[in-house]
């Protein structure tokens, strides 16, 4: 290996050397920006100015998608050593480049091995094509009415933690029960902003002083049983959760910025008549 100032050139035969960090979101090898790499390493080589910075312990904290082309191409590679690098600045840093999402942080910090992470994503992977990710975090939060802001900017930096009480037994109850009210409320999954108003609505009232949810799942059966055709009774459900909504929104005496149900919101998608007082500003 030669050095090129603080630079290492490392042949291609040895690429093995170098580690993967897992807690980094990698490219597939066919998508654009590898193709795109395979190509600037065939007409040019790796260019020593960009090296691949690894730990002393050659794990790869930035490159990791030139590591793959030059691994494709079998291209020497060079590198620097740079301890300074942590997770969250290596994090931050990607986002800027390929604009993460919360997903991508959660499985991030799930690859590196914080344990409520670890408990999200195992429960995303299961549930979150049907629940939606914002209806997940707020089981994993208890956080259904308040600005959710804050709690997005801990996923992302890496010290969001599970709600006292709440564990994976806990976040399954919690998707089970939004499984049965959407099918009772005939809930779009191509519409998430309505799940996610839905499945919010139904976690803050359940939260309340003397909530009957047994009476409250038979009053839903009820209504869609009773009216013809199936989809009035669906229309019904949701009528009267966001009537049962509102009416303790009132007793509590709480208004909530209306961000998200707004009478526009109301009439064009949700088809009740009457707007709710305000709602979740997530």
């Amino acid at each position: 290996m030669k050095k090129h100032e603080e630079v290492v050139l490392l042949p291609a035969s040895k690429l093995n050397k170098l580690v993967e960090n897992k807690a980094s979101r990698i490219n597939d090898v066919n998508s654009p920006k590898i193709k795109k790499l395979r190509k600037a390493f065939v007409k040019e080589g790796f260019i020593s100015r960009f090296p691949i910075i690894i730990n002393s312990n050659f794990i790869v904290q930035d490159g990791h998608n030139r590591l793959i082309a030059a691994k494709l191409e079998l291209c020497d590679v060079y590198y620097k050593v740079d301890n300074s690098f942590d997770l969250l600045e290596d994090n931050r840093r990607m986002n800027i480049g390929t604009k993460w999402n919360s997903m991508d942080y959660i499985t991030s910090y799930s690859n590196a091995g914080q344990k409520d992470y670890i408990t999200i994503k195992e429960i995303h992977d299961l549930y979150g094509e049907q629940i939606g990710f914002k209806a997940i975090l707020a089981s994993a939060s208890n956080v259904f009415n308040e600005v959710c802001g804050k709690i997005f900017e801990s996923v992302q930096a890496g010290t969001f933690v599970l709600a006292k009480d709440v564990t994976l037994d806990t976040m399954i109850g919690d998707m089970k029960e939004l499984l049965l009210l959407n099918d009772l409320m005939n809930t779009d999954y191509k519409k998430p902003r309505v799940h996610m108003q839905m499945s919010l609505a139904y976690f803050w009232l359940r939260k309340q002083p003397n909530f009957d949810k047994k009476n409250f799942f038979k009053k839903l059966r009820s209504n869609r049983e009773k009216v013809v055709p199936q989809a009035g009774g669906q229309k019904t459900n949701r009528k009267y959760l966001m009537d049962l909504f509102n009416l303790r929104l009132r007793k509590n005496k709480i208004v909530m910025p209306p961000t998200a149900w707004d009478s526009k919101q109301v009439n064009e998608t949700l088809k009740f008549g009457k707007p709710c007082l305000g709602v979740f500003s997530c």
